[in-house]
């Protein structure tokens, strides 16, 4: 892959799946980047690379969510054990 055809601000993780990910889909497939999310509109793809390299990083952002909430809901249940505090 070209450097010089990449948008300015990829991501290594969209340029390592591009490179890995040589399969193409059928029909263009709607994306998200932050430059587009920001302007409310969709980037479209046929790369099956390009795709996946632009999913992973929400999906990460989505676990790490839960884990967080997860996390504390489990320390203000211990805290509350702890100290006696019902409710």
């Amino acid at each position: 892959m070209d450097p010089q055809k990449n948008t300015r601000g990829t991501r290594p993780l969209s340029l390592a799946s591009r490179m890995l990910i040589r399969q193409r889909f059928q029909k263009i497939r709607r994306t998200i980047t932050w430059k587009k999310m920001l302007r409310g509109e969709w980037a479209y793809t046929t790369s099956v690379g390009a795709y996946v390299g632009r999913w992973v990083p929400w999906i990460g952002a989505v676990l790490t969510a839960y884990d967080l909430s997860i996390i504390t809901r489990n320390v203000v249940h211990r805290y509350k054990l702890i100290t006696g505090e019902k409710g």
